[in-house]
């Protein structure tokens, strides 16, 4: 047992009767394991002292023990304890657990076990149970597990952990149904074409090395047959209109709405070249490497659900919509100027 590390230096700053009992814990059990507490004891005091560091002993130097105890390890340990115990501050102590909650990662499990130790220094006595029940549902991450245990008009801790715990482990099972392939990871792509630019939206897999076997072609073979060429607007995706980028998008051309007027097929082009404006110039970066095709650049009012804000430019105010999602934005010359 040569190997065994002994805990670190008991720290006295701060929770003094947490730092306590927390550090003479782990030094019993490191006597045990150690072999130590078989030793005489002598032996075990001076280990003591030396496991718990020169602010400790600084602390011992003011004790006063009677010339039999001093090699009794017992009397320390009174002795340590009864100075740090008055110092523990009750009322911050009860701060600290009513104000738990559970965090994002965290389980309900691990949720309980931090309120149970929090709740052993508050000298709650027979409320420790119904209060850490109230702070298990005042605490909790989840709204609707939280209204379900507000409904119970008799709801001991154990019922309510229960409950909880069996709430979680729907929860993640739900999520497992609605999206199996949750664990693999996948980015969005953009792929370049010759002519017209157009995003094509897929999963991009990790390359396999050569010399192991490719398990997910199977799948790969079947979410490319997922994916369709939309002739509403233009992009390859799965074959579901609220992935759509035209979903929900009113057509300049027909005035219908799901499709771009670009994909229009009622035919009435006239419509949209009336609504087509003049450029005064569509210059190339030859600096930039990507190029940008502008298919169509026209003018529609303001609708009440579309979003704009007013911006100073200099001693001039402009219009902007806010968050329009597109590639590039063009504003008149006359702005500019």
């Amino acid at each position: 047992m040569e190997q065994l590390k002994p805990p670190g230096a008991l720290n006295l700053e701060g929770n003094l009767s947490e730092n306590w009992k927390e550090w003479v814990q782990g030094f019993e059990l490191y006597m045990t394991a150690s072999g130590i507490e078989e030793k005489s004891g002598k032996v075990q005091v001076a280990t003591f002292l030396h496991v718990a560091g020169i602010e400790a002993r600084r602390v011992y130097n003011t004790f006063t023990i009677p010339e039999g105890d001093k090699e009794k390890l017992d009397v320390l340990k009174t002795k340590f304890y009864e100075y740090c115990e008055p110092r523990k501050n009750l009322t911050y102590l009860r701060h600290l657990f009513f104000t738990r909650s559970q965090g994002v990662n965290k389980t309900i499990d691990s949720f309980v076990t931090d309120l149970k130790n929090k709740a052993k220094n508050c000298d709650f006595n027979e409320l420790t149970d119904s209060l850490i029940r109230d702070r298990i549902v005042c605490g909790i991450r989840d709204e609707g597990t939280r209204v379900r245990l507000l409904r119970e008009t008799d709801l001991p801790l154990t019922k309510a952990v229960d409950f909880c715990r069996a709430q979680e482990i729907s929860s993640a099972q739900v999520s497992m149904l609605k999206n199996p392939q949750a664990d693999e990871a996948s980015v969005h792509t953009v792929h370049k074409q010759s002519g017209p630019r157009r995003k094509r939206y897929g999963n991009k897999k990790t390359k396999q090395p050569q010399h192991q076997p490719n398990n997910k072609q199977p799948q790969a073979r079947q979410n490319k047959l997922l994916l369709v060429d939309c002739r509403n607007c233009g992009h390859e995706h799965v074959r579901n209109s609220v992935v759509c980028p035209a979903f929900g998008k009113e057509c300049h051309t027909c005035g219908r709405m799901n499709h771009f007027a670009n994909l229009c097929r009622s035919g009435n082009n006239s419509h949209n070249n009336a609504r087509q404006k003049k450029l005064h110039t569509v210059g190339c970066d030859e600096s930039y490497s990507e190029d940008l095709f502008l298919g169509t650049i026209s003018s529609t009012g303001a609708r009440d659900n579309e979003w704009f804000e007013t911006l100073q430019f200099g001693d001039q105010f402009v219009k902007f919509k806010l968050d329009t999602g597109a590639d590039a934005n063009v504003i008149p010359k006359r702005v500019m100027d």
